[in-house]
């Protein structure tokens, strides 16, 4: 699912921005739009059994596509962040603009360059939303917004890439997931070993 600025939101993974033109032949209405995919997993996708500690997460998502219609094949591709939705909102009616002045940064490192790379597998890292998470799930777990850096703070349209990126949603069945590395807690040195789950 991602957040259209004017529909809501749809299956497709797009994320980006485009000044859409008049006459487009996609029956859309001209003008600025952007596209930002929201995720949230419920109930949370692991939990750590006794002994285990959280040691880190990231969310990965599979390239699918560039929108060759809704692109700039001349613009840079764009440095995507990833960051932790604060407020709670409904899939059925909640809109960019309802969520963008409640966002937190997923991680201390939440940002990478993404590029015209189909079949690749990206990754953020969301080691803070998902360590709330655990500490608090009722609460805490409103997902994960991924959109262009910088933020978009204001009426002006986004200073973004204009191009729409096009990623596999869950319908495909490779869809977006997290990969967390837990450890075994040492009780006799405060330390911890690592794996993967």
């Amino acid at each position: 699912r991602h957040l259209d600025d004017r529909r809501g939101g749809t299956n497709e993974l797009w994320l980006g921005y485009y000044n859409i033109p008049a006459n487009n032949g996609n029956n859309d209405a001209p003008g600025p739009a952007a596209r930002t995919p929201l995720i949230r997993f419920r109930p949370l996708p692991f939990a750590l059994n006794q002994g285990e500690v959280f040691l880190s997460a990231s969310l990965k998502l599979k390239y699918d596509r560039r929108s060759n219609s809704y692109c700039n094949l001349n613009q840079s591709t764009p440095v995507i962040q990833a960051e932790r939705v604060t407020t709670s909102w409904d899939a059925g009616t909640v809109k960019y603009r309802d969520i963008r002045g409640s966002l937190e940064n997923a991680s201390d490192s939440n940002t990478r360059q993404i590029s015209v790379s189909p079949g690749v597998t990206f990754s953020w890292n969301v080691t803070s939303a998902v360590d709330s998470w655990l500490r608090n799930p009722n609460a805490n777990n409103n997902g994960i917004l991924l959109h262009p850096d910088p933020d978009w703070s204001d009426n002006n349209p986004p200073n973004w890439p204009a191009c729409m990126h096009i990623f596999k949603s869950i319908e495909t069945g490779e869809g977006p997931y997290i990969e967390v590395r837990t450890g075994q807690a040492d009780l006799e040195s405060g330390g911890s070993s690592s794996q993967n789950t």
